[in-house]
């Protein structure tokens, strides 16, 4: 029984500290991107395809990190460790 606490406590230091990691990326873009990667429209770019594609990439980047913390916090609470 002591192993699969331990086990369980673990698991739920991991989420959180992958939680926190994908906050910080993800605070990290809207720092560099002024705001939510969301909010640039790509196609306002559509004349300079190198801040084209990089506006894309981050507007990909920022999706997958915001479904990523939408688990990690769901995971969290099934714990039952909050967040």
């Amino acid at each position: 029984m002591g192993a699969q606490v331990h086990s369980s406590t673990a698991a739920l230091q991991r989420a959180r500290a992958e939680l926190l990691q994908v906050e910080q990326e993800l605070r990290a873009y809207e720092e560099g991107w002024g705001g939510s990667p969301l909010a640039v429209n790509p196609a306002a770019y559509a004349h300079d395809w190198v801040t084209f594609g990089a506006a894309a990439r981050a507007r990909s980047a920022y999706l997958y990190l915001l479904e990523r913390r939408r688990e990690l916090r769901e995971r969290i609470r099934r714990m039952g460790g909050g967040a």
